[in-house]
């Protein structure tokens, strides 16, 4: 017999291992500091602690379908890897990447808003017009919550265009 393990546990224990090691160590941060980190922290930890519950005790599960574990169906098992598996992964490296880029160069209050209507148009179908208006919210809504907690907003490391917005950042040296 064989034995199997379940990964989704394994990582669901890891995550939580690692979430609750950030909040630990922003203990330690300044008071005005620490509130983001805990802001996130906190209710990601909720989450994955509810997620790992739901894997070991399914039968509690608040909603959705509740289904015993023998009922579960079989695993895929895959005999040699396929390559084509890793497009998804090489196209999301692609969009963080495009993102820190476009951060760094024009800065977050331009990078934002362009770079969530390139994804919710490539990656989501949304039409353009649906596109530009959900990324000018989104956009709206982040940047609000991240000036509500006094962070500084990176403005681009282009030459000033608009003070405190779009460039005039200072690259730090390498």
């Amino acid at each position: 017999m064989k034995m199997r393990m379940d990964t989704t546990l394994v990582f669901e224990t890891l995550m939580i291992v690692m979430v609750a090691a950030m909040l630990a160590t922003a203990t330690q941060y300044p008071v005005g500091v620490r509130v983001f980190p805990f802001w996130v922290g906190i209710p990601t930890l909720c989450l994955l602690l509810y997620l790992w519950f739901m894997q070991l005790f399914p039968r509690w599960k608040l909603w959705g379908k509740k289904r015993p574990q023998e009922d579960a169906p079989d695993e895929k098992v895959y005999e040699d890897t396929d390559f084509t598996a890793l497009k998804p992964i090489l196209a999301t490296l692609g969009w963080i990447t495009a993102y820190y880029v476009l951060i760094v160069v024009g800065g977050f209050f331009v990078a934002t808003p362009l770079w969530l209507t390139g994804f919710f148009i490539w990656e989501s179908g949304l039409s353009p017009v649906k596109s530009v208006l959900s990324a000018i919210a989104s956009s709206y809504a982040v940047i609000r919550s991240v000036e509500a907690f006094g962070i500084v907003i990176w403005p681009g490391a282009i030459p000033k265009i608009i003070d405190g917005i779009l460039g005039g950042g200072i690259v730090p040296p390498l």
